[in-house]
């Protein structure tokens, strides 16, 4: 096993069942992929609202690039509940999670964008 680094927003849950284990494991591409990090992590990392914006960034590259696609491969909902148990993800996050990689159409993707902007109005907008 190859061991992340760069901090401790990824000593969490399953060491071997990572989020870049399972888009590996699933094909996942990058936009997606990059934007489902951020939004794994935007709490532990200490910069929540600036990864909350990134991953609204990514979606919106992968809506300009697939508009009539979103995201091309996806994830089972049977493997996503297996990762949130073993990597201590609930509530918001596994429903932009789900929108994003399991459901996955352009208008899912459009979902998870009202979501991730309504979390940074109500928790990071003084």
């Amino acid at each position: 096993m190859i061991k992340q680094v760069g901090g401790e927003h990824y000593e969490y849950g399953d060491p071997d069942n990572q989020h870049w284990d399972l888009m590996d494991r699933w094909d996942i591409e990058y936009l997606p992929a990059t934007a489902t990090k951020y939004i794994v992590r935007f709490d532990r990392k200490g910069t929540p609202k600036l990864d909350l914006e990134k991953s609204i960034s990514y979606l919106e590259k992968q809506l300009q690039c697939h508009p009539n696609k979103g995201c091309r491969r996806l994830v089972p909902l049977s493997e996503m509940e297996i990762w949130y148990q073993s990597n201590e993800v609930s509530g918001a996050k596994m429903v932009l999670l789900e929108l994003v990689l399991v459901e996955g159409a352009p208008r899912n993707l459009r979902q998870a964008i009202k979501i991730l902007k309504e979390i940074i109005s109500a928790e990071y907008n003084s």
